[in-house]
């Protein structure tokens, strides 16, 4: 409900999972990641899909998405996992946006992204009733 609307709002790329967990990426992709200096920080933890995500977009590398299906998680005490999860997903998003803050601060155009289903089907993108133009405007007068 956060870090999927600000994609899309301050890069105007409709990427339904941004933090999804699973990724595939070519060997010039696994070298940048590799030189970046986050490997020993929060980022590396709950917060490496968003960081791997909006430096894949940011560094113009190209993006692709499929449906990989339902994703089953092992039980987790929300007690336990959600805090930090929470705290360092929110924190590396707010921390990769000011690095690459030249990124996602000049005007686009939207974006959307086909899913690619199991059977490699092309489908459309979901659509939603959301003001991407209003919410990077007001995203961007907050972080001033």
């Amino acid at each position: 409900m956060i870090v999927y609307p600000l994609v899309v709002a301050l890069y105007g790329m409709d990427l339904r999972q941004p933090i999804g967990g699973d990724f595939s990426f070519n060997l010039e992709m696994a070298r940048h990641w590799a030189s970046q200096r986050v490997w020993l920080t929060d980022v590396a933890k709950f917060g490496i899909d968003i960081w791997m995500t909006l430096s894949a977009i940011s560094e113009k590398f190209q993006i692709g998405q499929i449906d990989l299906g339902t994703k089953i998680h092992n039980p987790k005490d929300p007690a336990e996992e959600l805090g930090p999860m929470f705290y360092q997903v929110l924190s590396t998003l707010f921390y990769t946006l000011g690095i690459y803050e030249k990124c996602w601060r000049h005007e686009y155009q939207y974006t959307k992204i086909d899913i690619i289903d199991n059977d490699m089907k092309s489908e459309p993108s979901f659509d939603m009733d959301i003001s991407f133009v209003k919410l990077k405007k007001e995203f961007v007068e907050g972080f001033d």
